[in-house]
């Protein structure tokens, strides 16, 4: 989850980095299993959501980054990388 929130960190403003596909094999081998991942994502501002992947797919369930309004998000998912 942590390599999630370094892209993230590293390239805020790059689309790919602010979402991550449910269905992806690495994240349902290596992070749905990690017990509380729902509520982690939760708490770094990410919401689930359906959404296309690409124009000709069919709707798919993601995590978006959503950070609130006029916060500064970099420093807290930082202190959350630390934890």
């Amino acid at each position: 989850m942590c390599k999630y929130l370094d892209n993230l960190l590293g390239n805020p403003d790059e689309p790919k980095f602010r979402k991550i596909r449910c269905g992806n094999k690495v994240f349902q081998d290596r992070v749905m299993p990690i017990k509380g991942t729902s509520e982690f994502l939760t708490a770094c501002h990410f919401i689930k959501t359906q959404m296309k992947a690409d124009d000709n797919s069919a709707p798919e369930d993601f995590w978006v980054f959503n950070p609130p309004d006029n916060e500064p998000f970099e420093e807290y998912l930082k202190v959350i990388i630390l934890i």
